[in-house]
């Protein structure tokens, strides 16, 4: 296992042009205008999809990404993060950093994680909990 840092690398086109496809379906969808309807939004379409039986569920990556980045967008406009690609060992996504407290956030395996744990606690409590982390580690909300 490798202690090194990740390796912090600006966004592709192709890669931006799907995180700007992602943000775009979350804007048309609310999602971007206050946290508390994200988390809303994410418990309530989570807990329906897990309701449903497994052979009537569908793929819903396409949902979940649109969640994920939306997460990210969040915290990318509060602490001024900036989309880039994390690659750590030989595994490299869609990460958002923090070149001031050099934090990292995933918010596409954060989010993926929280929707295929029914289980886990709301969406609000993940929002809360990587504010913590974030400041905890030195970011600093934008005015």
């Amino acid at each position: 296992m490798s202690t090194d840092a990740p390796q912090i690398t600006p966004l592709t086109d192709d890669e931006q042009s799907w995180l700007t496809e992602r943000l775009a379906a979350a804007q048309e969808a609310g999602l971007l205008a206050d946290p508390q309807l994200l988390a809303d939004s994410f418990d309530t379409s989570r807990d329906d999809f897990h309701a449903r039986p497994e052979h009537e569920r569908g793929d819903a990556s396409m949902l979940v990404n649109i969640y994920s980045a939306a997460f990210g967008e969040h915290f990318s406009r509060v602490y001024g993060l900036q989309w880039c690609i994390v690659t750590a060992g030989e595994n490299a996504e869609i990460g958002l950093f923090d070149p001031a407290s050099e934090s990292v956030l995933l918010p596409l395996a954060t989010v993926a994680g929280r929707w295929t744990d029914p289980g886990m606690r709301p969406m609000a409590d993940l929002i809360a909990q990587t504010q913590t982390s974030l400041e905890s580690m030195g970011a600093v909300a934008q005015a």
